[in-house]
């Protein structure tokens, strides 16, 4: 579990704007991250430091990565929405009930038979927040590269039927977007 000490989250908070927790439960809960360390996850490190374990959000919650460099891949929009997410727990408490549904990704034919065996189905959307607000169920999210990427028929199918059923179905392109729609679904 990563630990942040009092003077990198004053740090943040001043940088951010954000209101820091006022109560000891939420402070302490502020100091730590559920989000595992990335070191060894992406394919890159010191050329994109906010990636690595243990780094300040430097891009939290503004610009695009600002360090260099290619653009992000969905995947790693993905792992940064969830690090926003655990440095933001403080003031978001919910937001540790999101989580990543692990229907995408490459498998060869026998893995990829087993799940669908286990109930995979296409089309499913990457993240689900599993709280409801302003009258939805849940929240889903398809993620997309903020530079790119459209839905697949199964994952529009997905978004609308889960829309009908009384959810917040949404598609974001990157985890700014992402970040944005959770925060909008969580003051409501």
């Amino acid at each position: 579990m990563n630990h942040y000490d009092d003077a990198w989250l004053a740090a943040y908070y001043s940088r951010t704007g954000i209101k820091p927790p006022e109560d000891d439960v939420s402070r302490a809960r502020a100091r730590k991250s559920p989000i595992p360390p990335l070191r060894g996850v992406l394919p890159h490190g010191p050329d994109r430091p906010h990636l690595a374990e243990n780094s300040p959000p430097d891009c939290f919650p503004g610009a695009r990565c600002h360090c260099g460099g290619e653009a992000l891949s969905e995947e790693e929009e993905q792992i940064l929405l969830f690090q926003w997410a655990g440095y933001m727990m403080g003031t978001y408490p919910e937001l540790k009930w999101m989580f990543h549904i692990g229907n995408g990704g490459y498998r060869s034919a026998a893995e990829a038979g087993r799940f669908k065996a286990m109930g995979v189905k296409p089309g499913v959307s990457d993240v689900f927040l599993s709280v409801p607000r302003g009258g939805y169920h849940g929240l889903y999210i398809e993620m997309k590269r903020a530079d790119g990427g459209q839905l697949s028929d199964d994952q529009r199918e997905w978004l609308e039927d889960m829309s009908l059923c009384g959810y917040r179905a949404v598609m974001c392109h990157g985890w700014e977007a992402a970040r944005d729609v959770l925060i909008d679904y969580l003051r409501r």
